[in-house]
């Protein structure tokens, strides 16, 4: 079976541990069952996706990625920010990765 993962396309943080308004928990999802792709894309797109950098009523979903998944050996954490204290760029890098980074 191919495996697929959807990610919604919304410009927010901390999208796995996201809800729908549809009661679909988390907006990033792993499928062995290529059927399976079409019920979970349902309870996505039209409905709004609540995550800790969204407001209350969340963000409307009007799209979805769908890609072949890869076995992942080692996840790392890697991104350029502008801090404001700084007055510029500043690297964040951790050995650790996942949905728990942000």
């Amino acid at each position: 079976a191919v495996v697929s993962t959807q990610s919604t396309g919304i410009l927010a943080g901390g999208r796995g541990k996201g809800t729908f308004s549809s009661g679909l928990k988390g907006g990033v999802k792993l499928s062995k069952e290529p059927g399976e792709i079409g019920q979970l894309t349902e309870k996505m797109i039209g409905f709004n996706l609540v995550t800790k950098q969204t407001s209350a009523q969340g963000s409307p979903v009007s799209n979805v990625m769908v890609a072949k998944a890869l076995n992942i050996v080692k996840e790392t954490y890697l991104a350029i920010v502008l801090d404001r204290s700084y007055g510029g760029p500043v690297i964040v890098a951790s050995p650790d990765g996942g949905v728990d980074i942000e």
